[in-house]
């Protein structure tokens, strides 16, 4: 008799929790530089007349281009930890990440979780945000032996 063995079964839930809290470790960097370039737009070219370098590119549409980005990556992670309905994993997750309190200490006492038992639920958070994760920039979270 065969024996199947299912996905789940090879998933690396170490390599996948790493790359789920590389994904996340960039969304206060970016929520911050949406914040402070959120509403630029595209300007007519100044003639001054005086003489300059050439300039190569354009600096207020990469801006911009790089803000829309940042919004559709920011919109992306929301929606995906809203998709988490364990709310142990969905508190551990956005007091990590989308709200950061000052220590992990305070996340315990928030999601009444021991010290030995955090740990082991915010990887299993990080697993179930890479399942819920839609590669729209990055490649897929999720690795397998």
């Amino acid at each position: 008799m065969a024996r199947v063995t299912s996905l789940y079964s090879r998933l690396d839930k170490d390599a996948t929790a790493k790359n789920a809290a590389a994904v996340l470790e960039d969304y206060q960097h970016r929520k911050m530089r949406v914040e402070r370039w959120g509403n630029l737009s595209l300007q007519s070219p100044q003639i001054t007349g005086m003489p300059r370098s050439e300039s190569y590119g354009n600096k207020a549409e990469e801006r911009i281009t790089d803000t829309a980005d940042d919004k559709v990556y920011l919109k992306t992670c929301e929606e995906t930890l809203a998709r988490i309905t364990e709310p142990t994993y969905h508190g551990i997750l956005k007091y990590t990440y989308f709200v950061p309190l000052k220590s992990n200490a305070d996340i315990m006492e928030r999601v009444h979780l021991s010290h030995s038992a955090f740990y082991e639920a915010r990887k299993e958070a990080l697993v179930a945000f890479a399942g819920w994760w839609l590669p729209i920039q990055t490649s897929e979270l999720m690795v397998y032996r």
